[in-house]
């Protein structure tokens, strides 16, 4: 009989020890922000719809103390839109989509980017108050295109509660 009750108690307290550890649940919630950076250069001007773009994270990102998110992770990231500026002042547009970033432990954190677009500075009222002054040739006029430079720090947003297990 003695024998049978260590057993047990063995068996118990192996697995508490190795499955106690891994067990504890942390939620990473929904609207965190995860502050990130390009590793190249992004313009409107040679971005096309679906690229993808190289992002990583700026810093960990810890809940409760535990680190769930290494600075430097990677983060999927693609362009939705992306307009090349046109002429009559017309600027260029990029929009971002941050998908996922991982885990310390290797899980996927679904990610958005509410402010993930940036857009050049419009210059159709100069343009057309130019070629009202000087000279129809105004109307050419190009607006500018859209640049995040390498490095550039952005946020992008945790899109739903998730639950990470350690």
């Amino acid at each position: 009989m003695g024998l049978k009750v260590a057993f047990v108690l063995i068996f118990i307290f192996s697995n508490f020890l190795s499955f106690g550890q891994l067990t504890k649940k942390i939620v990473i919630s929904e609207g965190t922000i995860i502050v990130v950076k390009s590793l190249a250069d992004i313009s409107s001007k040679t971005s096309r719809e679906g690229d993808l773009v190289d992002f990583i994270t700026a810093e960990d990102i810890k809940i409760d103390g535990i680190v769930v998110i290494k600075e430097n992770s990677r983060v999927s990231a693609n362009i939705e839109d992306a307009e090349h500026a046109k002429s009559l002042g017309k600027q260029g547009s990029l929009t971002l989509k941050f998908n996922n970033v991982k885990t310390t432990n290797g899980q996927n954190v679904p990610l958005r980017s509410v402010r993930g677009t940036a857009e050049g500075k419009s210059t159709i009222g100069s343009t057309v108050a130019l070629s009202v002054l000087l000279s129809p040739l105004f109307l050419l006029k190009k607006g500018k295109e859209v640049k995040i430079p390498a490095g550039k720090q952005m946020e992008a947003y945790v899109s739903k509660d998730t639950e990470v297990i350690y």
